[in-house]
């Protein structure tokens, strides 16, 4: 994702594109899947976490763990209460997250 900020200097007008960096999401649950691989951008100061607070909210889970095709459900990730954040940073570009439903 890509916005550009129109910026008026004293040697005329000038335009800067900053780069939102994305990362691309396939969620599973319960290890089926993926039910669904979405791209979402990252957010937080230094643009580096996953809003997990959304995630769970529109897929209607109560936990998020980290996940691998080859070895399975890891640990459960972290969120920041005030924000919804995840409280570790991602830089790659795929992510996959597996779920646990309500109820």
């Amino acid at each position: 994702m890509e916005e550009e900020i129109g910026r008026d200097d004293d040697n005329g007008s000038q335009k800067k594109t900053t780069t939102i960096p994305e990362v691309e999401v396939s969620l599973y649950v319960r290890g089926e899947g993926p039910i669904h691989v979405f791209k979402t951008p990252l957010g937080g100061w230094d643009q580096d976490r996953l809003d997990l607070q959304q995630i769970m909210d529109d897929y209607g889970l109560k936990a998020l763990y980290a996940y691998s095709a080859n070895s399975g459900r890891g640990l459960r990730l972290r969120l920041n209460p005030r924000n919804g954040l995840s409280m570790l940073s991602y830089t790659g570009n795929l992510v996959c997250l597996d779920g646990e439903p309500k109820g």
